[in-house]
């Protein structure tokens, strides 16, 4: 099992286009291995040169990951891209086959850095520390398991406790722990878990897959992914009152892609007439304004990036 002992290590600023030399970089501070950004830059330049034209940036990250850099015929929405992503996560729930499936490849140890993150298991019931207590007995034989393979393998393992769901009630998710320690500018990582996307924040792609796909990656296969579409977003206006970069799904990064690339829809938001909305009920699909939320919600939460601030404007607004 991988030590989750801190690296001392002085801050590195991260950024896929810089042409400075970074290959000792460490890709965690968890982490015994190093991120290539020599490599990355040389396959994106192979990219650009064969593809002649301008990329968005998440074809920077895709491209820069190509299994064969020199990968001729690109078209978005119906090619296939043979990648090798930089990291695997996984929760408690999907790796247990997924571990399973790699011990029967007889391989020594996982091709590249990949992690367990053990919060799907505890049930929601009464409490923080109840619950807790309540999960590790009831599911002590699958704790064990994955510390124990995840020991042998070379995998990292976060235990349950402390890592699951709300930060209200000083608990993480498995989102949370990649962003604070794992996701960074340029990454490829895939992860069995819906929430895994978020991690993208930070400038790079981190796609939600299912147990299959993270074995074949654990085990140093390229990964199989129809080349996707590519939405851009435009913002005008500036953002006012309560309205966050939650609202709009979206962070400024110093990432950018490509003057004058294509995109397969172009979304305009005008942040000028934004207004923050909650989601639900029941489903994201039936996102409501916050200025309507009185006749929609008497109770509200959620499931991650949940902080104290949403709760109260909320109520405020609803009042």
């Amino acid at each position: 099992m991988l030590s989750l002992q801190k690296l001392i290590s002085p801050p590195v600023t991260r950024i896929l286009a810089q042409s400075a030399k970074m290959s000792s970089v460490p890709m965690s501070k968890f982490d015994d291995r190093h991120i290539d950004y020599d490599k990355l830059l040389h396959n994106l330049a192979s990219a650009k040169q064969t593809l002649n034209r301008p990329l968005t940036l998440t074809e920077k990250v895709l491209y820069s990951h190509l299994a064969d850099p020199k990968t001729k015929d690109i078209v978005r929405g119906s090619s296939y891209l043979n990648l090798n992503p930089d990291r695997v996560a996984m929760q408690d729930a999907t790796a247990q086959m997924a571990i399973l499936q790699f011990i029967s490849s007889g391989l020594p140890r996982v091709a590249v850095p990949s992690t367990v993150h053990c919060d799907h298991l505890i049930v929601a019931l009464k409490g923080g520390s109840e619950d807790l207590a309540a999960a590790e007995v009831s599911n002590k034989e699958v704790y064990d398991f994955l510390s124990s393979a995840s020991a042998k393998y070379g995998i990292g393992f976060w235990k349950p406790g402390g890592l699951f769901f709300m930060t209200m009630f000083k608990q993480i998710t498995t989102i949370h722990i990649i962003l604070e320690n794992y996701a960074y500018p340029g990454v490829l990582l895939i992860g069995t878990d819906s929430h895994t996307p978020n991690g993208g924040g930070l400038g790079g792609l981190c796609i939600g897959v299912g147990g299959a796909d993270a074995v074949d990656v654990m085990a140093g296969l390229p990964w199989e992914l129809k080349c996707p579409k590519v939405i851009g977003v435009e913002l005008t206006g500036k953002m006012s009152g309560w309205t966050s970069p939650k609202d709009i799904i979206l962070k400024d990064t110093l990432l950018s892609p490509d003057h004058g690339c294509k995109y397969d829809q172009l979304i305009k938001i005008d942040l000028n007439t934004l207004e923050p909305h909650v989601n639900g009920p029941y489903t994201p699909d039936l996102a409501h304004p916050i200025s309507q939320a009185g006749s929609f919600f008497h109770f509200i939460t959620a499931c991650s990036s949940f902080y104290l601030r949403n709760v109260c404007f909320c109520q405020l607004t609803a009042s």
